[in-house]
């Protein structure tokens, strides 16, 4: 997630998310988050952010979210800027577990075993070698 506002930068460094141990059979269901955002200055131009979104009730889900603010402007304040920040960041962080979570879903891939028949001999398979 990168995005531009204002001249301020909103970036991702690290991603972190633990699943659920089943897989929710239902497709729709109510995720309730429990969630914090925490703030750390670096520096005047730079600063620090964890998101961490935690689900409460039938789903065992944890997400974190570690990234940087960046502020090219000397005269905007980050600190005045949480409010807007926070928002911005939770949105995403919510769609990125959400995509993500879709993602890591348990899925089946038939393996036809036919397919495969009419290589007999290892001799047949050419490998490439990329240097």
């Amino acid at each position: 997630m990168t995005v531009s506002t204002n001249n301020i930068n909103v970036y991702v460094s690290k991603i972190k998310m633990v699943r659920p141990e089943k897989t929710p059979k239902n497709c729709d269901f109510d995720l309730n988050l429990n969630w914090s955002i925490d703030y750390a200055k670096t520096d005047q131009k730079i600063m620090e952010y964890i998101c961490t979104l935690s689900s409460v009730g039938e789903i065992s889900l944890n997400f974190a979210i570690h990234g940087i603010i960046e502020c090219k402007d000397k005269n905007i304040d980050l600190e005045t800027k949480f409010n807007e920040l926070s928002d911005l960041i939770l949105d995403k962080s919510i769609d990125t577990m959400n995509n993500l979570l879709n993602e890591t879903k348990d899925i089946k891939i038939p393996i036809n075993a036919a397919s495969n028949a009419q290589i007999t001999d290892i001799s047949q398979i050419t490998l490439k070698r990329w240097c």
